[in-house]
């Protein structure tokens, strides 16, 4: 391929364009290239370096057989430290990663054919760290005076963003779509002609439609989908637009007849006025959070009657006996009739007692019960004060046995020093964690096998004089929420399974917090 005079005569300052590429392309030491020198260069190829050079978007030109690389301004971010050290050298040299993959499409290439890709993935590194890739490519064959192909121009644009955007969103689409809670996202729209709030569906999962048995609500109005609602709710829809602070909150829907737990959170700026919502159905926690707060009343109640009866039981076998000796000993029929329905209420009086006794004891049958599912079942009842409290919770349960007892009675223990830790870490702005932590002992003292228990908190501790207390029957801290029964019942409870429940507790500024151990053999009958 013969240049003219004019070209040799110029070639000590091409490329004449500007830019950092023309500057080093026109410096390096091509002789050492299967290229050659720059000045040996044929028209064909001087031709398309200044079409890639003069390109905008990331271009490079692979020439020859051995794919010498040759690259624009636009194409060094892509490349990152490997600038410019790719420059002059077969880019399966440069880039070993992607021979694999790439060498059979230049192939084609450098058979004549053009390849056009849309979102091509690439795995290469860039500034010294793998990274995933996309692109839009198009690959076209260089050909020579005579027809032969001697080169491939490759012109790209990274599409990595695009691709990455998309991605994300169709997690979130998936998420949204699939997710067991209501998800929606509302719109504040200004205030009606009659005075009142209102804002309107924008997007609704199925989940919230099934949760209402309503079709898709996008582009309603909530105020005239659920007009019973009480005003606040927008009071806290209206505060999240303004402070962008998320808010949690359980609200009775009476016009669904739900107890729905909620989450509001801001998207966006206050102008925009849109709020993510997430709503669960907590009815039926709320029920067993219910049955669960009476059971432990009637269960306070029965042990209470139980050892009230069972205190009256002596002194009214004293009081029957003297009856009897007075009716042996009667003077007169009055006397002795006055005595009989003495005798008469009496009787009544042990039955009672002897009833109520019998009553406690048919509710206290054993089972054998494993411990960490009553654990379970406590804190998943527990699970909506533990989030609004923002307790964490750690669990570790080692291997360990089941434990013959009164399911219904150690539910109630657990209740108790669950709640216990719960409530005293409630007011507190430190971080606050609830321990519990289940493993198979043997007891020192027994040698029986059975369970170690421990629940500690991190709340405010317990002053010595309540420490001194902390067993008697209606002592408490907490006048206004508290009967102060339930570590005396725990108590009784524990000592009727043999079992041993001891504490300690810290009020200093180093450490604070309560932690309950309690050890329950397998088998109290053994």
């Amino acid at each position: 391929m013969g240049r003219t005079q004019s070209e040799s005569t110029h070639s000590a300052a091409w490329p004449h364009l500007s830019g950092e590429m023309s500057g080093r392309i026109r410096d390096f030491d091509w002789a050492a290239t299967p290229l050659g020198p720059i000045d040996s260069w044929p028209t064909t190829l001087r031709n398309t370096v200044e079409f890639l050079l003069s390109c905008g978007f990331p271009t490079t030109l692979q020439w020859g057989r051995d794919a010498v690389l040759l690259y624009n301004d636009a194409y060094i971010p892509v490349i990152g430290t490997r600038h410019p050290a790719a420059l002059g050298h077969s880019i399966f040299e440069t880039f070993p990663e992607i021979r694999e993959t790439y060498e059979p499409l230049f192939q084609r290439v450098r058979a004549g054919e053009t390849v056009v890709l849309e979102d091509l993935p690439y795995r290469y590194v860039r500034d010294n760290h793998p990274i995933d890739t996309w692109f839009n490519l198009s690959y076209s064959p260089v050909r020579d005076v005579d027809g032969s192909v001697q080169g491939v121009l490759a012109i790209g644009v990274e599409t990595t963003a695009r691709v990455a955007l998309e991605r994300t969103q169709e997690l979130y689409r998936t998420l949204f779509e699939n997710i067991d809670d209501g998800c929606m996202i509302i719109e504040q729209l200004p205030r009606r002609p009659d005075g009142l709030r209102d804002y309107r569906y924008i997007l609704t999962n199925p989940a919230s439609t099934a949760m209402f048995g309503l079709p898709n609500l996008a582009g309603k109005s909530v105020r005239d989908t659920f007009p019973q609602e009480d005003e606040e709710w927008y009071d806290h829809y209206d505060q999240v637009i303004k402070t962008g602070q998320p808010v949690r909150f359980e609200r009775a829907a009476s016009s669904v007849g739900m107890v729905i737990e909620m989450f509001l959170a801001r998207i966006g700026e206050a102008s925009d006025k849109r709020l993510l919502v997430l709503m669960r159905n907590i009815t039926e926690r709320r029920r067993a959070q219910e049955a669960l707060r009476q059971s432990e009343k009637l269960a306070a109640v029965g042990r209470l009657a139980s050892s009230i009866a069972h205190e009256i039981n002596n002194p009214l076998e004293a009081v029957t006996n003297l009856v009897y000796l007075a009716r042996a000993g009667a003077v007169s029929p009055e006397t002795a009739s006055l005595l009989d329905q003495a005798d008469k209420e009496l009787r009544r009086v042990s039955l009672i007692t002897t009833e109520t006794l019998r009553f406690h004891r048919q509710t206290s049958q054993r089972s054998l019960t494993d411990i960490a599912q009553l654990l379970d079942s406590i804190l998943i009842l527990h699970e909506s004060r533990l989030d609004q409290a923002r307790i964490t919770t750690e669990r570790k349960y080692r291997p360990h046995p089941e434990i013959l007892c009164s399911p219904n009675e150690i539910r109630q223990v657990l209740a108790n020093l669950i709640t216990n830790a719960i409530e005293a870490m409630a007011n507190l702005s430190s971080p606050r964690t609830l321990s519990i932590r289940l493993h198979a002992a043997t007891d020192p003292r027994s040698g029986k096998p059975g369970i170690i228990l421990v629940i500690g908190d991190t709340g405010s501790g317990m002053a010595p004089m309540a420490q001194a207390r902390a067993f008697e029957p209606f002592f408490t801290t907490k006048e206004a929420t508290n009967s102060g029964l339930g570590l005396w019942i725990t108590r009784e409870i524990l000592d009727k399974h043999q079992g041993r429940l001891r504490f300690r507790s810290r009020q200093s500024s180093a450490y604070r917090g309560t932690i309950f151990t309690l050890f329950l053999p397998a088998d109290p009958t053994s």
